[in-house]
């Protein structure tokens, strides 16, 4: 059973949010907010519906 409780965090412990239209994105560098919350979250997407990341830019 489902039960809603109310919780409250420090402003300090939280990070800003991409907008939805950069859900599972190609380029990250494009992001709004380049966080590390933000960037696990894009992989993780990314991976769980078969778009593995990768770079084949050369350096």
């Amino acid at each position: 059973m489902f039960t809603s409780q109310n919780k409250t965090f420090q402003k300090d412990l939280l990070q800003q949010v991409n907008p939805p239209k950069f859900e599972q994105c190609d380029d990250m560098a494009n992001m709004t907010y380049l966080n590390e919350a933000s960037v696990l979250n894009n992989l993780r997407g990314r991976y769980v519906n078969g778009f593995i990341y990768v770079s084949d830019a050369s350096f």
